[in-house]
């Protein structure tokens, strides 16, 4: 089950709070899968609720590397808008219990390697940048 780990943290407040409610919108779709009768429109909501959070934080994050002037922005918003089209995609996927662990294991996956690797670099050009003020 995916949970929140302080490694995951870049150090911008907001994006790591962002971070952390992903992750538990994630960790209750997995809850829900294990306890309960597979119901198709409590899962599309739960992905529609995890769509619409992660396009505020996306806007949020990438906002943030806009002020910053993030060397790297063109590249992480095509990271973001690939990520939302895969979800949307998923939500017309899902039609048994079997597809939903699938889709699951993809989100958190994803999730984790995108916090730890792309979203890390937001943080370390942040880190260097502030180092060299």
């Amino acid at each position: 089950m995916v949970k929140w780990d302080e490694k995951f943290r870049i150090g911008v407040g907001n994006i790591d709070y962002h971070h952390r409610k992903l992750v538990q919108i994630i960790a209750d779709l997995e809850e829900y899968e294990q306890s309960q009768e597979f119901e198709p429109h409590v899962v599309g909501d739960a992905l529609d609720t995890l769509c619409e959070y992660t396009k505020y934080h996306f806007k949020a994050e990438e906002e943030f590397m806009e002020k910053v002037d993030y060397p790297q922005l063109t590249e992480h918003k095509k990271i973001h808008i690939s990520f939302i089209e895969k979800v949307v995609e998923m939500q017309s996927e899902v039609k048994n219990k079997e597809t939903l662990q699938n889709i699951i294991f993809f989100l958190s996956t994803w999730l984790i390697h995108h916090i730890k690797q792309e979203d890390g670099k937001i943080g370390t050009f942040i880190d260097n940048n502030l180092e060299t003020n």
